[in-house]
């Protein structure tokens, strides 16, 4: 009976650990959610205005970002990769870009979030028609969190 007992009581201790963890991690989940939806949030107005500089503000400056796109070239490494690709958006696009995101999901931990959202963009182009795009974007994002 008494290995019984001690079974029961390291069952019970465990779970109360899985218990306390998770309500630990519960808060700081619920900060990279809003973390994330500030940050598409702030780029997505950023977008609207055409204003690089605060587009680029919410990407890290390193040889390391790695992004992806939707006109050729797909696929973009390093800072000024990046930053030549938003000059030439705002050249292409001449009235100030609609920039939409829904669906906006967010799952964060130990420094990283990955999100997935339903994103919509129209401009009208200097040299042609309005381009309009809805796509999904899921996006991987190292946090402020992960450093300190």
């Amino acid at each position: 009976m008494s290995k019984r007992i001690g079974k029961a009581i390291a069952v019970t201790g465990v779970a109360l650990l899985v218990i306390v963890a998770w309500r630990t991690q519960a808060p700081a989940v619920a900060d990279y959610d809003q973390e994330i939806r500030m940050l598409q949030d702030r780029r997505a107005a950023a977008i609207r205005v055409k204003d690089v500089d605060k587009i680029t503000a919410c990407y890290i400056n390193s040889p390391k970002l790695v992004g992806f796109d939707l006109i050729p070239p797909r696929q973009y490494t390093g800072w000024d990769a990046y930053a030549a690709k938003l000059a030439g958006f705002r050249r292409a696009c001449s009235d100030s870009p609609r920039w939409e995101i829904s669906d906006l999901h967010v799952q964060g931990g130990q420094g990283f979030t990955f999100s997935h959202s339903v994103q919509h963009a129209a401009c009208s182009m200097k040299n042609g028609p309005r381009w309009t795009s809805s796509f999904e974007s899921p996006v991987a994002t190292q946090t402020s969190k992960a450093s300190g």
